[in-house]
């Protein structure tokens, strides 16, 4: 009887530490479950940030393609605009009796362009990105080949008035190539820094 007794107790004792055992072990891996779950969780908000912060990015170099689209074709027209004023020129015929308002008229021209220019360098100070980048830069120097080319179109429109002394167009006309060569110059450099810019950041 007394054997028994202890037998029954033994059998106690070990069932009583293997569901102790197997708590213990349910505990550990449901606190793995969660752990992971909590895991998982933070890794699917991080995706949908990146996610979002990429649809973000898009969307704004969309804008800025669009925006460069716009100026290019604006371009294009202004430059159309200028060959057919060319042609016009070439074939209509001056009078003879305007050639004495040349020097006013080109005073005049001269007064635009510069009014135009100061009005243009104040909208830009405004309009700039404090961030430079590649998009910006490119938008930026079309602004300035759009601003030249309208200074083209006005000392044409001038021409079509009154026909200006040769050396005096001459040396407008030099003075905007320079212009334009030095701002392909600036624009190129600009692109450099920002390109080198770039590759040291990632380093």
């Amino acid at each position: 009887m007394d054997y028994q007794l202890q037998n029954y107790k033994t059998m106690a004792s070990n069932l009583t530490k293997k569901f102790l055992k197997e708590q213990r072990e349910n505990r550990e891996k449901q606190l793995e479950f969660f752990s992971m779950e909590a895991r998982y969780q933070k890794n699917l908000e991080r995706v949908v940030r990146n996610l979002r912060a990429e649809k973000r990015v898009s969307e704004q170099l969309k804008k800025r393609l669009d925006d460069a689209n716009k100026l290019i074709k604006s371009l294009s027209e202004q430059k159309c605009l200028t060959g057919m004023m060319v042609n016009v020129k070439q074939e209509i015929p001056e009078p003879m009796e305007q050639e004495q308002d040349t020097p006013r008229i080109l005073k005049e021209v001269k007064e635009e362009m510069e009014e135009q220019q100061a009005q243009d360098s104040e909208l830009e100070k405004l309009t700039f990105p404090i961030k430079k980048t590649p998009e910006t830069v490119e938008i930026h120097w079309l602004k300035e080949e759009n601003k030249r080319l309208t200074q083209e179109l006005t000392l044409q429109k001038s021409r079509s008035k009154a026909e200006p002394r040769k050396k005096m167009v001459e040396i407008e006309q030099k003075k905007l190539r320079l212009k334009k060569k030095q701002s392909m110059k600036w624009r190129d450099w600009e692109l450099d820094l920002l390109a080198a810019t770039d590759f040291t950041g990632d380093n």
